[in-house]
């Protein structure tokens, strides 16, 4: 390319392909000698033609560089500095926009063309986490009881139906404090079977519970706006037992 006259500067700043990949403007004119703002254009222009058709397979396991591709074979420019800086196509939806700049990434068009990209990329990504954890969170029954009098019952219920095959949950045993409200419904969104646990007077709380602070109310509250919106195939079953 003609720049054999900055050879012996290069030798001497020990430039090698890892370092070549990393110069910019101000290296060349400070570090190399290059004064000549034409020559240092013309020098970067042939280094970024050097980076896109450049193999990176030694360096990029996550295919970082195919994802670039997909944009246009010139992001391939942008490859190296990207993996340089720790960025791989495991952790790229965790970046944000202003981390593409230290990236190297300048040119505004590029940048929101990556950008995109990211954004479709970890639209995805909490796609599949969505169904995958949908799809753990689904169970065949939901037991609703009274943990003072009813608790043994529930569990041999649930003991019984799993024998059978059927996936249990147990409101109380599983929610932690705090979130109840968010992941009852939320489980119940995902439940096909309502079973409320009616042991003696399990009822009674609810009775003045105007502000549903009771959780045996509130599961049944959960479970009748569900069946009036949309979940029109939950099924209420009560079981009426008195315990002597």
């Amino acid at each position: 390319i003609n720049f054999e006259c900055y050879s012996q500067q290069f030798k001497d700043s020990h430039v090698n392909g890892d370092l070549l990949f990393q110069l910019d403007e101000d290296n060349l004119n400070k570090d190399t000698g290059m004064v000549n703002g034409i020559h240092r254009k013309k020098f970067l222009t042939e280094l970024t033609q050097l980076k896109i058709c450049s193999d990176y397979s030694s360096c990029d396991p996550s295919g970082l560089n195919n994802f670039l591709q997909k944009l246009d074979k010139s992001y391939s420019q942008y490859t190296y500095k990207m993996l340089l800086n720790g960025i791989n196509l495991e952790n790229i939806s965790s970046l944000n926009k202003d981390f593409l700049e230290q990236c190297g990434v300048i040119n505004s068009f590029h940048k929101e063309r990556i950008w995109g990209m990211i954004k479709d990329l970890k639209s995805m990504k909490d796609e599949v986490l969505r169904k995958s954890r949908s799809n753990l969170n689904k169970f065949d029954v939901f037991i609703s009881y009274r943990r003072s009098n009813g608790s043994n019952l529930a569990s041999l219920l649930k003991i019984y139906l799993e024998q059978r095959g059927f996936s249990v949950y147990l409101d109380v045993e599983s929610l932690q404090t705090g979130q109840f409200t968010k992941n009852l419904l939320d489980t119940i969104k995902e439940t096909k079977n309502f079973v409320l646990v009616l042991s003696s007077n399990a009822l009674d709380r609810c009775v003045d519970d105007k502000k549903c602070n009771d959780w045996v109310h509130r599961a049944q509250v959960a479970v009748r706006n569900n069946i009036s919106k949309r979940w029109t195939l939950l099924k209420m079953m009560y079981l009426k037992i008195t315990l002597s």
